[in-house]
């Protein structure tokens, strides 16, 4: 078999069959991320360094300088599960990054541009505790006074503002009511800023922009509300933040806090719920998941994912039940059962990652990409007739495929290597 394989292969599809034998190759990202990073001037910035920590693996950190056009691109990055970490020091500025996890195959565009970092939130209240609908606050650059951003509360006495641009002096946001004094708050960059992507309206293209931070004005407390001084800590908001920062530890344990502290106990019953699942706690997850659903009930999403958990520690009563609230209420099932064979395939265990796949054709017969996955894995375990069938699915289910014509020199190859095989005996 192997010295019919070795001429196959000198003679046809020897790329596309390569691919196929190739441990989790398609379990890689086939492109990874590119961009571009700007000054505040919204001139591009060459030779900045970007880099990306996968937030699995300590070991894989790799860097990339920009060109002369502000340009990256960094391709080929291995999956993870946990997501990467991508930064860029720009000069004069402090750090920008984000944790992003990517799907498998994609490539995100994600801009780093300083003059649309900053985002701001909170509600208003008066003296008597209730909520202000069109409080006017003013957010002052303190490196540049002479244009103030205005923003009004809305309805619920929530405002938000987003969009604004690196400042080396931080801000300050003054708060408005009728009848009293206008209460003020200082507000400067933190050490390293946390983006989130943000849509541009122009090009499509995700724009980092800093956690939006929370800066609530509470009239009865003028106090509390850092008047004239620091913003109020909030729990959850530094629960909040340390997610989006992948420490997830740090997250429960501020989580915890919150919920003691009555402080925006939904957000920190979810955060805690989504951080002790990233630290694959999974009985404290799906416990933590039931009690916000027990609390909050009617999110479709919750009950997937506690469908997920119960069905991943074995419960199969319970992820019987969930599954079936979760479709009644129109939710439909994720691509997890293919994300897992990819990870057994990545991992080198092809014949559980087939049994996934198979799993996934079955709750989904419509994947395209299922079949062709599970090609690879009957490829890696030497069925060369099931792997020309399933790449024949494949390809009839996406003729117009990027991928179609290495496949198609893979069958053909493959056909060759069994008539060989054939021929020997």
């Amino acid at each position: 078999m192997e010295a019919s394989m070795r001429v196959t292969l000198r003679v046809l599809g020897v790329a596309a069959i390569a691919l196929l034998l190739a441990v989790g190759a398609s379990a890689q990202l086939s492109k990874g991320f590119r961009g571009r990073v700007v000054d505040m001037g919204g001139k591009p910035l060459a030779g900045v360094t970007v880099t990306f920590q996968d937030q699995a693996n300590a070991g894989n950190h790799y860097t990339v300088k920009t060109d002369d056009h502000g340009d990256y691109t960094q391709i080929g990055l291995p999956y993870t599960d946990k997501g990467y970490t991508i930064t860029a020091q720009i000069p004069g500025m402090s750090e920008m990054g984000m944790t992003i996890k990517p799907k498998l195959m994609d490539i995100l565009e994600l801009i780093f541009d300083p003059r649309r970092c900053v985002g701001l939130q909170g509600t208003v209240k008066d003296k008597q505790g209730q909520v202000v609908s069109n409080a006017t606050l003013t957010i002052v650059n303190l490196a540049d006074e002479t244009h103030p951003f205005t923003v009004k509360a809305d309805s619920k006495g929530f405002f938000h503002k987003t969009e604004l641009p690196y400042s080396d002096k931080g801000y300050r946001i003054d708060c408005q009511i009728p009848g009293e004094q206008p209460l003020s708050r200082n507000f400067s960059m933190p050490a390293q800023m946390i983006g989130v992507p943000e849509r541009d309206p122009q090009g499509g293209t995700p724009i980092f922009q800093m956690v939006v931070l929370d800066l609530s004005f509470d009239f009865a407390n003028p106090t509390q509300s850092g008047a004239g001084g620091a913003p109020v800590a909030s729990k959850a908001a530094d629960a909040q933040q340390l997610f989006k920062m992948a420490d997830y530890e740090g997250a429960l344990g501020k989580a915890d806090e919150a919920i003691a502290a009555n402080d925006n106990t939904k957000e920190a019953m979810l955060i805690k719920a989504t951080s002790l699942e990233r630290l694959d706690r999974d009985d404290e997850a799906l416990a933590a998941f039931e009690a916000y659903n027990k609390a909050y009930p009617g999110d479709v999403n919750i009950v997937g994912e506690m469908y997920k958990l119960a069905d991943k520690k074995g419960d199969k009563t319970k992820a019987e039940a969930y599954k079936k609230e979760f479709l009644a209420k129109g939710g439909k099932i994720s691509g997890q059962i293919y994300n897992d064979g990819v990870k057994a395939l990545n991992e080198g265990n092809a014949t559980k990652a087939a049994d996934f796949f198979k799993q996934a054709i079955k709750e989904n017969p419509n994947d395209p990409d299922a079949h062709r996955e599970l090609a690879r894995c009957y490829a890696q375990t030497g069925d060369f007739q099931g792997t020309i069938d399933e790449l024949n699915i494949y390809l009839k289910m996406k003729p117009n495929a990027s991928d179609a014509e290495t496949w198609k020199q893979a069958i053909a190859g493959l056909q060759q290597a069994i008539q060989q095989q054939q021929h020997k005996k």
